[in-house]
């Protein structure tokens, strides 16, 4: 018995088989805020090529008025059609065919007037979206419903106008005018700072013609293909003023570069500017990071996806977290990426080329770590070296008066002359660059300057130093009355002064921990290891026991002498409430203890090598705290 094939069958698709409901579902799924709408029809006018838009909210009327290339009578039928577009997606941003709708679920009514130059007609398109949604309610509590078919609805309930246009011919402009808006919706268009946030970070703005924004401006121009709009905005009985992205203080000329492929073909332009203090650029009036100024905003045709932490995750953690936000600007997608904003406009659409994408930009952003990186680092170097030639010459001038102690000149003289030591040994590291980056022409520069600056100092301190130890062997021999000795050298002297100040701290308050402490010491002075007085004194700060002044004292001088920060945290706890990251819970902070001893065991003690892990940590739980 043969077996036939099955027969299938193309029926075509009535327009009856498309519900209206359809309008209801996608609208309010998409545009839940007043605001989005608002954005939709500000998004069809920069299409059409606006400069300025005028933005009027007063009680239930809400107004978008823009100066693009307006409609013809052909260009306004189509504008009803629904999930139907002739943008191009890599032209223009409104190119799903459906933010004509987006208001519907807010208003009793949408009428869009329009007048494209040279036209003699004032066309005009009025949506119902009120009885639309009335009638769509009433078919959903029947017993039986009628299933309204979409076009049914929309021919019912759009109507089309021609009047004549009496005004300059060369006008043209597109009103679009929401009459009716529910009080829900009313709500969301009242709150004038609420609506100037919203706008900067959904439409291309233009900067301000101050500071960097002219120079921001012509580049978007130029390289993007963007002409930022100007956007004015009236809220009710206010006065109307206008939205422009702030601009941050204290930071470089921007600078800016392409994001390229493989093959060399440009994926995004991305413009910057690098904080001049080597610190995070602070948020605006308290805000939160994502509506701040710091960090990058991603954007495609001048639209802003997410916020300004939408980009973070690709930043580098070693090390750096922080550094995200010693940068302002923005990384403008290009066509060639062939990435989409998703629906939601919060991303771009998940898809290969996106994950390609965001290889490159992740890429960009490890050299622009290691950029701010050796910025911070030539800043912190320089604070340094400022003030140095004034301690030289109070050393020098101590080192001319009569009575001067030259063992302790001897002492101080030593410890500053070991840390130029250190210093310029940072200063030439440096001149090689961080991470790959090599610093720019006049950072090197400076940083020649700065180690001339150094050496010119080492030599002044090195001629205190020999003085006023030959002064101190002078001293010693001139005393008859007493054998020969030699004073001890300044460590030894260190040495036994944290002793000492451990010991009167143990008499004051004995525990068996200040004992096993001064033990330990003792066999640090006898042995002259200062690495393992430095670990003594730093486990009894960490294990939460104050020193005494002059314990604390001896501690910071002998981390000196060892070229080490005396400013240093002593444990991961200490620095993370430095950072102002806090420990909520008792379970928390045990943690924190715990993963410190781990710490502290596995690389056996406190040292250089432990600080640089622990700003790691702690950079990285920074980060984690601001996500929460």
């Amino acid at each position: 018995m043969t077996q036939t094939a099955p027969i299938a069958h193309k029926i075509p698709l009535e327009p009856w088989e498309v519900g209206g409901e359809l309008l209801d579902i996608l609208s309010r799924g998409l545009y839940s805020d007043a605001r989005d709408a608002m954005r939709e029809y500000v998004q069809n006018g920069i299409d059409a090529g606006a400069t300025n838009v005028t933005i009027t909210t007063t009680g239930p009327v809400m107004t978008v008025r823009d100066d693009g290339s307006g409609m013809t009578w052909e260009a306004l039928r189509k504008a009803r059609r629904f999930g139907l577009s002739e943008k191009s997606p890599t032209e223009m941003v409104g190119y799903r065919g459906i933010g004509i709708y987006a208001s519907f679920g807010m208003c009793e009514s949408l009428i869009i007037t329009t007048r494209a130059s040279g036209m003699d007609e004032l066309l005009q398109l009025q949506f119902d979206f009120g009885p639309m949604r009335r009638i769509l309610e009433q078919d959903r509590a029947a017993r039986k419903r009628s299933n309204i078919a979409l076009a049914d609805l929309l021919h019912q309930y759009t109507e089309f106008r021609r009047e004549p246009y009496r005004g300059h011919p060369d006008d043209h402009f597109t009103l679009v005018r929401l009459e009716g808006v529910t009080p829900e919706y009313r709500a969301q268009l009242a709150d004038a700072s609420a609506l100037h946030s919203y706008l900067l970070n959904t439409i291309p703005v233009a900067y301000p013609e101050h500071a960097y924004g002219p120079i921001v401006n012509r580049w978007l121009r130029e390289y993007v293909g963007l002409n930022p709009i100007r956007i004015a905005l009236r809220v009710a009985d206010e006065p109307e003023f206008y939205v422009q992205p702030p601009v941050a203080e204290s930071v470089h000329l921007p600078e800016n570069l392409w994001i390229i492929d493989r093959d060399n073909q440009k994926l995004a332009f991305l413009w910057y500017c690098l904080s001049t203090a080597g610190e995070r650029i602070p948020s605006l009036n308290g805000k939160d990071e994502g509506s701040g100024i710091s960090g990058f905003l991603l954007k495609v045709k001048g639209f802003t996806l997410g916020n300004r932490l939408t980009s973070r995750p690709l930043w580098p953690l070693r090390g750096g977290s922080t550094l995200y936000h010693h940068y302002t600007g923005e990384v403008h997608v290009l066509d060639q990426a062939h990435v989409y904003p998703n629906a939601s406009r919060d991303n771009l659409e998940p898809s290969p080329q996106r994950q390609v994408f965001f290889r490159h930009l992740q890429d960009t952003y490890t050299h622009l770590n290691a950029k701010a990186d050796l910025a911070r680092d030539i800043i912190k170097v320089t604070r340094q070296v400022q003030g140095t030639d004034l301690t030289v010459a109070d050393l020098k001038a101590e080192q001319e008066t009569p009575d001067t102690d030259q063992f302790e000149l001897y002492r101080k003289s030593k410890n500053l002359l070991d840390g130029l030591e250190q210093t310029e040994l940072e200063l030439r590291r440096l001149v090689r660059g961080r991470g790959g980056v090599p610093p720019t022409a006049p950072q090197k520069e400076q940083l020649q300057s700065l180690i001339e600056t150094v050496s010119h100092a080492k030599r002044k301190v090195s001629a205190v130093v020999q003085l006023s130890a030959t002064r101190t062997s002078t001293t010693s021999a001139a005393r008859p009355t007493k054998a020969p000795t030699q004073e001890p050298p300044p460590q030894d002297t260190l040495l036994s002064r944290a002793v000492d100040a451990l010991t009167a701290m143990g008499n004051e308050t004995p525990s068996a921990e200040l004992a096993s402490a001064v033990q330990g010491l003792e066999t640090a002075r006898r042995l002259h290891l200062l690495n393992r007085a430095v670990a003594v004194l730093d486990e009894l700060r960490a294990s939460g026991i104050s020193l005494s002044d002059d314990a604390e004292a001896a501690r910071k001088e002998l981390r000196t002498l060892l070229g080490w920060s005396p400013l240093a945290p002593v444990s991961l706890r200490e620095a993370l409430l430095e950072e102002g990251v806090s420990m909520a819970t008792d379970r928390e902070e045990a943690l924190i203890r715990a993963i410190d001893r781990g710490l502290v065991q596995a690389l056996t003690g406190r040292g250089e090598q432990y600080e640089s892990i622990l700003r790691s940590i702690v950079d990285s739980l920074s980060q984690e705290e601001e996500l929460r």
